[in-house]
Formats: structure tokens, sequence, C-alpha cells
């Protein structure tokens, strides 16, 4: 009776394997972002060449907006959905029936634009909060004090310096 368990369970294991052996191209199968006269632009190139193109200024955003959100947490600061709409209707006021356009103009959407919006409440209601009082047009230099009393790990090869 060993035997026969054993044989069921070596040959569920060989036919798992070789299942698995035969989707591992379907699984690694590289997703097509264009073709030029029949030849294939994978999106890994696509991705590749963005990296190299702006990934170290999007990395720094990326952190930026990290720390800022941790700040925030740290003093208690929050931005509600009703604040981020309130300006963004303000804009669209100011803009009239040319909000459409000049969303097209940035290549973004209004959902895009709401979370920019907040990004940049949060960082002045938080800059605020830690410098009541401060001249706004220091908010940069905050956000640099930031990076540098942070522990910011680049792990990354491409952006390390």
């Amino acid at each position: 009776m060993k035997k026969f368990d054993l044989s069921i369970l070596a040959l569920a294991i060989l036919i798992i394997a070789l299942v698995l052996l035969h989707m591992s191209p379907l699984m690694h199968k590289e997703t097509a972002a264009a073709k030029v006269n029949g030849t294939v632009i994978t999106e890994e190139q696509l991705t590749s060449e963005l990296k190299n193109l702006y990934g170290k200024r999007v990395l720094d955003n990326i952190i930026s907006d990290t720390l800022v959100k941790q700040e925030a947490k740290r003093q208690g600061v929050t931005v509600t959905d009703e604040e981020v709409i309130k300006e963004v209707d303000s804009i669209k006021a100011q803009l009239g029936g040319n909000f459409s356009e000049f969303l097209k103009m940035r290549g973004m959407t209004e959902q895009q634009m709401k979370e920019q919006m907040y990004m940049l409440l949060l960082a002045n209601k938080t800059y605020e909060k830690a410098k009541p009082g401060a001249d706004k047009s220091q908010i940069n230099s905050w956000v640099d004090d930031l990076k540098k009393n942070a522990d910011i790990q680049i792990l990354d090869p491409a952006f390390q310096k």
C-alpha cells in the first residue's frame, strides 16, 4: 500500500512539474507596447527607457511625497475629500469651459489632478503647522530638510550617486 501511495505522489509531482514547465513561457511572455513594421516594442523596453529618462526625478518626487505624508501623520494633519474638491472646483471656475483642455494640455485626468491637489494641500497644511507664519515660498527648502533628516536608502543601483 505504501508503494502505491508513493507512486501516486511521484506521479502527481511529475504532472505538476510538467504543467508548470509548460506554463513557464506563458508566464514570462512579454507584453507588447507597440509594433513597428512587425517589430515588437515590449513594455519592458518602454519601462526601461522611461526609467532611464525620468526615473531619478520620479523617485525623488515619490520620496518627497512619502516624507510629507509621514510628517503630516506625525503632526496629525489631514486633508479631506471636500477640501480637494473645493480647490478643484475653484480651478474649474477660473478656467470656465476650458478645464478639459487644461487637463488635456497637461496630459492628466481629473482624478490625477485631484491626487496632485491632495498632495499640494497636505504639504501646505503640514508646512503651515510645522512653521506657523513662515513664508510659503520656503516649502521646498522644508521638504529638502525633511530629506536631509530622513533615513533614505536608494536600493536601485541605477539611482545611486
